[in-house]
């Protein structure tokens, strides 16, 4: 009973800060469709008929990376705050700290939902229909997850050490937009810096979500278990820093 509570207190609160988000806009909900539609349509007229770019499918290329970047990048740029920000459930709601974490993270995804319901149909639009390799799709979801989850959990527990953090992080979030393959072929950056391939997870995850959506891409499978492992790492060390650094964070704050 009491596990199903947690359970149920982590999705409410998940709900509650997605709705937080878009309910109090006059458009509401339609600003997750909005946004994801203008950027693809922004990137594909400046680089398929402003630099020309020859890749096939392009609108799907360019949508898979997309989609991949903004999960972590907002929930990375949000998140940073979330100690600061939901300081008022940690004192005065009992849960557990991680809790606040999961259900951030879900409330992401819920919003990554309706951008996968774009993306569905640029799909089926472009007359792309996913194979059996379909079935590996939910390993690089849970890939995802942990990643944005462990660099929250990271980047929430120093910043309030840091008040700079948040610029620091736009300029490496902006690094890692045109070092991730989003616009081009990764082989074009890991045959000039090969380590890339494996000090990047975004390369591995974006190749193989194209892999899933693409007809003639062969998912790589050994990068998608280095990438599930990177990780639980990166998760692992976050999860790490939640009490012992993140107790003193709420201290200060």
């Amino acid at each position: 009973m009491i596990e199903n509570n947690r359970i149920e207190r982590i999705w409410k609160l998940a709900q509650a800060d997605f709705r937080s988000r878009y309910y109090n806009d006059r458009l509401g909900l339609l600003w997750a469709l909005i946004k994801p539609i203008f950027e693809v349509g922004i990137y594909f007229v400046v680089f398929k008929m402003g630099f020309r770019v020859a890749q096939e499918n392009f609108v799907l290329f360019l949508f898979c990376g997309l989609i991949v970047w903004m999960i972590f990048s907002e929930s990375t740029k949000r998140g940073m705050s979330l100690l600061t920000d939901k300081l008022y459930l940690i004192e005065n709601v009992q849960l557990k700290r991680i809790d606040l974490y999961i259900s951030f993270i879900l409330s992401i995804f819920i919003a990554f939902t309706f951008n996968f319901t774009v993306f569905l149909g640029v799909t089926i639009l472009s007359g792309n229909y996913p194979g059996p390799e379909l079935l590996f799709f939910p390993v690089v979801l849970v890939t995802i997850f942990l990643l944005s989850m462990g660099m929250v959990l990271i980047l929430s527990c120093i910043q309030p050490f840091l008040n700079d953090l948040n610029h620091f992080w736009d300029m490496l979030l902006l690094l890692g937009f045109w070092v991730s393959g989003i616009f081009y072929h990764f082989s074009m950056l890991t045959e000039v810096i090969p380590w890339m391939y494996y000090a990047n997870p975004f390369i591995g995850i974006i190749h193989n979500m194209r892999a899933f959506w693409i007809d003639g891409l062969t998912l790589d499978f050994w990068i998608m278990g280095w990438n599930l492992l990177y990780s639980i790492i990166i998760f692992f060390i976050g999860w790490a820093l939640l009490e012992p650094v993140g107790s003193v964070a709420i201290e200060k704050l």
